[in-house]
């Protein structure tokens, strides 16, 4: 998605090279001259940013793009069949959080300052850029869930397979029930 639009190909112009860890190690390997670029998520960029990288796609300028989940819930076969009830009291709770975080913008930053150690005015940041992230409503236009594995698939070659089996990844009838 960044790369095409930063006028690359990603099959000829990127080597994709696997690191492991997360935005701590991906910017310890940047900082150390080990990759020349990485994905460093939200608040990692701010740190990158003040040690003087640059940031070629910011979280401001994907949020514009896409409505991007903040996470995920993933239950076995077996939870869906012995505890469905307990899925939706969760989506319920998540439901609740999610909408209390976006009506109170000042419990939003303190959590995120306490939460993830931030200082005030990085919480304030960090809240501005994910606070109409949140998703109340628990659910994607398949668009989305598209855009998504296109990221994650570029180089696959049967795309049309993983593109028409959409259906089978997700299941918003929890979500339905979560907010009734």
């Amino acid at each position: 998605m960044s790369v095409r639009g930063a006028g690359m190909d990603p099959n000829q112009d990127v080597t994709i090279v696997p690191m492991g860890g997360g935005t701590p190690e991906r910017s310890a390997a940047l900082a150390s001259g080990a990759v020349d670029a990485t994905v460093i998520t939200s608040p990692g960029e701010f740190a990158a940013e003040k040690q003087g990288f640059k940031i070629l796609v910011a979280m401001k300028e994907l949020a514009k793009l896409a409505r991007i989940p903040l996470t995920g819930m993933a239950v076995t076969h077996r939870m869906i069949e012995k505890e469905p009830d307990e899925i939706i009291r969760v989506l319920r709770a998540l439901r609740t959080a999610t909408s209390l975080l976006q009506e109170q913008p000042e419990f939003g930053v303190a959590a995120f300052e306490k939460g993830m150690r931030l200082d005030r005015a990085t919480a304030k940041e960090y809240y501005g850029l994910f606070r109409e992230q949140y998703n109340p409503e628990m659910s994607l236009p398949d668009s989305v869930i598209e855009e998504l594995l296109a990221v994650g698939t570029f180089r696959a070659k049967e795309k049309d397979g993983i593109k028409a089996n959409i259906s089978s990844l997700r299941d918003w009838s929890f979500a339905e029930k979560a907010r009734r």
